[in-house]
């Protein structure tokens, strides 16, 4: 089924021959030529490469109908904005992108529900209707994805399943975040007070205060210590401490 959905897609071959050809300098001359900032940059691009195609693929064998084509539709928006990137891809981004994943894995559960016999069987229904409509206005909200969202637009997956008497079970995504990509050691990630993620590039130590861009808390800290409302996020990279002792 990977086959099917690859051939369906028109971005992955052009991904794939990008990061084959950058990387065929390496492969032939068995040396790295490629400076710290490309090879982290390949290595992230190719981490969201494997982690998007994935997702599709794992959901497509249940599809049906106009779903198949939106989810690979989903997946192509997803690899160009991958295939269009620069030479740096910023910690920020990681975390938008993380988001973006998610969001994905949300879509392909939505299609799986719209593609289960039940929801054939009573998409009419006005309960159903309602709940489907939710799910895709938040799904497509043009507002940056954030977990608030993808836990509104869970609850709202769990209520159309309910409706629908479906046993589609909705999860959370495999928690595969593209952490080693960026090529930092242990204790370079953090969370807020109300226990948003972020990253400190660089020594990974805390040298200046910011906002979180979810909820607007403070972030970070000043000379190497962290805020004491901010904890080191273990669940990233299983870190205890940060990366440089306070």
């Amino acid at each position: 089924m990977l086959i099917i959905c690859i051939a369906e897609s028109a971005e992955f071959r052009n991904l794939y021959t990008k990061l084959s050809n950058e990387l065929q300098p390496v492969q032939s001359k068995k040396l790295n030529l490629l400076s710290a900032t490309d090879t982290a940059t390949l290595r992230v691009q190719t981490e969201i490469f494997s982690q998007v195609v994935e997702c599709c693929s794992s959901a497509y064998r249940h599809l049906v109908g106009e779903s198949k084509a939106k989810i690979v539709a989903h997946m192509d928006m997803l690899l160009r904005v991958v295939r269009q990137r620069g030479k740096k891809i910023s910690g920020q981004e990681i975390d938008d992108i993380n988001m973006e994943i998610q969001r994905f894995h949300r879509v392909c559960q939505l299609h799986r529900l719209k593609s289960e016999p039940n929801y054939r069987v009573r998409c009419s229904d006005p309960e159903v209707k309602e709940c489907c409509e939710t799910a895709h206005q938040i799904a497509c909200t043009i507002e940056k994805y954030t977990e608030e969202f993808d836990l509104k637009l869970k609850n709202a997956l769990e209520n159309l399943s309910r409706v629908v008497g479906s046993d589609v079970k909705i999860t959370d995504a495999k928690r595969k975040e593209i952490v080693c990509a960026m090529g930092y050691k242990q204790g370079h990630w953090y969370k807020c007070p109300n226990g948003h993620i972020y990253i400190i590039t660089e020594c990974g130590a805390a040298m200046e205060k910011s906002r979180c861009n979810v909820c607007g808390a403070e972030i970070g800290g000043g000379s190497h210590r962290l805020l004491a409302s901010n904890s080191v996020a273990t669940e990233m990279d299983g870190a205890t401490g940060p990366a440089w002792p306070q």
